[in-house]
């Protein structure tokens, strides 16, 4: 009798034991079947559950599994990027790596989390480190590309982006990701395809829809740019980007309530960027509210002074509000920071009002540098007739035409001083 109560509690014992062994490992395995999310679900770091990953190890403890050497300071590390806990992340990184190595996804991590920290040659680094560990590594290429991306390098990312498209043709991601590549190349036309084919795959992706609306207004398509715009406002109501985009559609279309709601909508959820308060410049100035395009401009500048077309904006709004010496010296600003053809074209039209002799110059460099625009001849053409010098004042006019043919302005003109 003893001996089978003995064996019942053995039995009973063993039973336990084998529940919680089996419990730990379903923990565990799960944690590992999500660190290793298939790319085609889960394309980003960022889109790896890494609490979840990072509770299950957790719990593979508490039932008495012996976890992988490195493996919850990976996780670690992880759940610390995507709350962009840099230092963190990187600490928990080196104890794994201490642990048992490296392996192509912690190079993939790590590279992340360097670029992240605007380490680039750390992230390259570790991305090349990742490729030569597993060449085909999806993730590892879609880095490769973003950090092409960041520097312009428009050969090294498409070439990353079309091999992850034909290895993962149905990602969104990856064709949004080629659209920047693309419009980067020169190829509008087909950047809004790829931006397009992101946005039909992944109808949730916002950011697919704001680089569509980009790239729709930028070829001009302003309805379709709108359409691209609320659609990502609906998805993201937070996104500043999507409601900059929406405001600046509306303020091409001249639909200026529409345009006030969204960029101050922007401008509320991005307080310390530049773009939403430009633009709200740019809406005082279409409203003929010069006093408040000046202010606007004078605060976007104060946020990233190193945006050489609001110098010119600001230069533009100063001297319609009568700040002319002031508007030459915004001016000035633009082009210590960018040799602009608006920059010339503003302080030439500024200095002719002074009676300036730099004037003919300036404007004449601002006709070279951009030779679509008709402005910088006919404000040449404006001051040559003042001048008195009506035969260069007719050449002026004439090659306004040349770039703009039937512009009544300068059609008038030249038909007025060509009977004198």
């Amino acid at each position: 009798m003893v001996l089978s109560a003995s064996m019942v509690a053995l039995t009973a014992a063993v039973g336990a034991s084998l529940w919680r062994d089996a419990c730990g490992k379903a923990a565990l395995d799960e944690a590992l079947a999500l660190l290793d999310a298939p790319f085609a679900t889960s394309p980003e770091l960022h889109d790896l559950d890494a609490d979840t990953i990072v509770a299950r190890l957790e719990e593979a403890e508490t039932y008495g599994l012996t976890l992988p050497d490195g493996l919850k300071s990976e996780a670690d590390a992880l759940a610390h990027h995507r709350r962009n806990e840099s230092v963190f992340a990187t600490g928990a990184l080196a104890a794994s790596r201490q642990a048992d190595g490296w392996t192509a996804r912690r190079r993939v991590l790590a590279a992340a989390i360097a670029r992240e920290g605007q380490d680039v040659n750390g992230a390259w680094e570790h991305v090349r480190e990742a490729l030569a560990l597993s060449p085909a590594d999806p993730r590892a290429l879609l880095l490769t590309a973003d950090l092409a991306l960041d520097r312009d390098d428009v050969r090294a990312a498409t070439n990353a982006l079309r091999r992850l498209r034909e290895a993962e043709p149905e990602v969104a991601a990856v064709h949004n990701r080629l659209g920047l590549a693309l419009e980067l190349a020169g190829d509008a036309s087909e950047a809004v395809h790829s931006f397009e084919r992101a946005a039909v795959l992944d109808p949730e992706h916002h950011g697919a829809f704001i680089n569509l609306g980009r790239a729709h207004r930028r070829a001009g398509d302003l309805e379709a740019a709108s359409a691209a715009f609320e659609r990502a406002t609906r998805l993201q109501p937070g996104d500043a980007d999507a409601w900059l985009g929406a405001g600046l559609v509306a303020l091409d279309l001249h639909d200026v309530d529409s345009a006030r709601e969204s960029l101050d909508r922007a401008a509320e959820l991005a307080p310390h960027a530049s773009a939403a308060q430009a633009a709200l410049g740019d809406l005082a100035t279409l409203e003929g509210r010069h006093a408040d395009a000046v202010d606007a401009y004078r605060t976007a500048l104060s946020r990233n002074d190193g945006d050489a077309s609001t110098w010119v904006k600001l230069g533009n709004a100063l001297v319609r509000d009568g700040g002319i010496d002031e508007g030459i010296r915004a001016f000035g600003e633009a082009l210590r920071r960018e040799d602009l053809a608006a920059a010339h074209n503003g302080l030439g039209a500024a200095l002719a009002r002074l009676r300036d002799p730099r004037a003919a110059e300036e404007l004449a460099r601002a006709a070279t540098l951009d030779p679509q625009d008709p402005n910088p001849l006919m404000n040449l053409a404006l001051l040559r007739e003042r001048e008195g010098a009506l035969d260069e004042a007719r050449e002026a006019w004439r090659g306004a035409l040349a770039r703009h043919p039937g512009h009544p302005v300068a059609a008038e003109r030249l038909a007025r001083i060509s009977s004198i």
